[in-house]
């Protein structure tokens, strides 16, 4: 069997837009309308995010709703049997489209893709040396859009943007991202749309962010509408069925394939083969030696840690498919992934509460069970799923039900699963729970007034000694600049000048890094540098190219460390000190990478 090439192809937005019938093979789903209804919006302007792993098409429907929006008669060959498959799954919206390639009305499209360093000047269609405040950007383009009947901005790729933000330590940047949005949905004389596609949300981009700015890009992101577009289908079930069939080694049965569908399809699972256990018995059968558990798990898994299907074939690959595959090989495979999913709603901390279990679990038996509740009892968008006793010892082989019934009762006797008998839920044993993540802003409230910057920098991050090396090879004289640590308000105080700038005893001159934190304060520092009375000789200023969020980085901090000696906080729950840890890990990182842009002298990010 062949397959057309042009099906093979991925679609880069940018520019396969402005050759329609590159994007001619779109087949419309259910679930692919749903982006076409984001990028038309027919009843208002709207701001979406499509979240959706790679090859699920997302691009290439966003293209087709651009083709609809711009109505241009070069893409009319191509819309009309697209419109005809629209018309299978929703005539009306299908009838719409033909009225409109009908008619004289032409919208205006913006694609963006990436990271995009200057958002308002690529609103414009402005080089890239070409610059403007995001205010005056979207004055110009709600002029730009006069004698058109809509405007749709599409975002491809926007997750790299996102990455660059977080690896050039600009995540406060995102800001104009909510401008954008905040925006589009207040047009009314010309509808507006924009639409980010990305392979998961916002949020699971920031999880090395520390608390602060993840707290400012979840406002970001609830100024989005959210679809998700998970693949859970018939097709993804039966496809890894007859990967598993063709790799697997030795014959296996013996298990009755439609009663586990019957019983599957019972518990809520396999929600694609509905009214359709015969099918799914044949699937199951193709799957061994995956059980009924790993095969409904594996995807929903996938799509919640962010993965897309190369994960699913890459652990096919790894998966020793000669024994029984089940929820414990899962578990362990993607362990590290749900350690480092710390964002909000991430699988951190039920991850940790599944290895704390697991650590004092009596054998692997026990521990299987263990990782069974976990991976069951997880949603796919961070809410946390209802897992029923008997869907657990489901999960596994029938011969072995009623030994983990009896393991089950002693590991809740054991408080490391909770059964809440009123709704028939069981869960990892989590303690009390406690939202470090609150108690985290309550100490930065209270410290806020107090915190010293610059004391702290010099305590936990010393000013690096800038050593000259080549001017002591060169002249065999060893030259000292000492360092500090200075605010951008203190130096532009006139009378404070002189105590920073003097050098003392034993110095051959100074390094002055100063702390920037927004624009104003950056002119002001690099006028007075560069003003009619230079600094004295001997006097190196060290400021960042763009501001710094380098206060709250610093005091969240401080804040953790504070916590990670509270006595009673640590009382409060075993998982505490770790997950402080944690948070203390994510808090330093974001720090250092603010004090690079300041301190580090081959860093693009300042000037000497």
């Amino acid at each position: 069997m062949s397959i057309a090439k042009h099906f093979l192809r991925s679609i880069e937005l940018l520019s396969d837009l402005a050759h329609p019938e590159r994007l001619a093979h779109f087949y419309p789903t259910s679930k692919s309308l749903r982006i076409l209804h984001a990028v038309m919006s027919t009843e208002s302007s709207a701001s979406t995010m499509v979240i959706a792993s790679y090859g699920t098409g997302k691009s290439l429907a966003a293209g087709i709703a651009g083709l609809l929006v711009r109505n241009e008669l070069s893409s009319q060959s191509i819309l009309a049997p697209v419109v005809d498959r629209i018309s299978v799954f929703e005539p009306v919206f299908a009838a719409r489209m033909r009225e409109r390639m009908g008619s004289a009305r032409q919208g205006q499209v913006i694609v963006l893709s990436g990271h995009v360093p200057q958002l308002a000047a690529a609103l414009l269609g402005l080089g890239a040396d070409e610059r403007c405040s995001m205010s005056e950007a979207l004055a110009k383009l709600s002029q730009s859009t006069q004698g058109r009947d809509r405007l749709a901005i599409i975002w491809d790729e926007f997750g790299r943007h996102l990455e660059a933000l977080i690896a050039n330590g600009a995540s406060h940047e995102l800001a104009d991202v909510q401008q954008l949005a905040e925006w589009v949905v207040r047009q009314s004389d010309t509808p507006a749309t924009l639409t980010l596609l990305l392979h998961q949300g916002i949020l699971a981009y920031a999880d090395r962010l520390n608390q602060s700015a993840r707290q400012g890009w979840r406002k970001v992101e609830g100024r989005f509408e959210s679809i998700r577009l998970i693949d859970d289908s018939r097709e993804l079930y039966e496809l890894i069925a007859s990967l598993v069939s063709e790799a697997r080694v030795g014959v296996f049965g013996g298990g009755d394939s439609l009663k586990e569908a019957k019983q599957a399809l019972a518990h809520g699972w396999f929600e694609a083969f509905e009214g359709a256990p015969e099918q799914l018995g044949v699937v199951l059968e193709k799957a061994r030696p995956l059980t009924p558990a790993a095969l409904r798990t594996l995807p929903l898994l996938t799509a919640r840690l962010a993965q897309n299907e190369r994960s699913i074939f890459s652990f096919l690959h790894q998966a020793e498919l000669s024994k029984p595959v089940g929820l414990e090989e899962l578990y362990l495979y993607f362990s590290e992934a749900m350690r480092m999913d710390t964002g909000l709603g991430g699988t951190y901390r039920r991850w940790l509460e599944t290895e704390s279990a697991r650590s004092t679990a009596e054998d692997d038996f026990e521990r299987e069970i263990l990782a069974a509740a976990c991976l069951l009892g997880l949603g796919v968008g961070g809410e946390r799923r209802r897992l029923t006793s008997s869907a657990l010892v489901a999960a596994f082989d029938a011969s072995a039900r009623a030994e983990v019934k009896r393991r089950v009762q002693k590991l809740i006797a054991r408080k490391l699963l909770l059964h809440r008998k009123r709704n028939d839920d069981i869960s990892v044993w989590h303690g009390a729970d406690v939202d470090l993540r609150a108690r985290l802003d309550e100490e930065k409230g209270r410290a806020e007034s107090s915190f010293e910057l610059v004391a702290f920098l010099e305590t936990n991050h010393p000013a690096p000694v800038i050593r000259p090396a080549a001017c002591y090879v060169e002249s065999g004289v060893v030259r000292f600049f000492a360092p500090h640590y200075v605010t951008a308000n203190a130096l532009l105080v006139p009378a404070a000048q002189f105590e920073f700038t003097q050098l003392r005893p034993g110095e051959d001159g100074r390094i002055l890094y100063v702390v920037v934190e927004s624009k104003e304060e950056l002119d002001a520092v690099q006028a007075l540098v560069v003003s009619q009375e230079p600094m004295p000789s001997g006097v190196i200023v060290v400021l960042p190219r763009q501001p710094l969020v380098l206060t709250d980085a610093a005091l969240e901090v401080h804040c953790l460390l504070r916590m990670r000696e509270d006595r009673e906080l640590l009382g409060l729950d075993p998982l505490v000190l770790a997950e402080l840890n944690e948070l203390l890990m994510v808090a330093r990182e974001h720090f250092e990478l603010q004090m690079a842009h300041l301190c580090e002298p081959q860093s693009e990010w300042s000037q000497w």
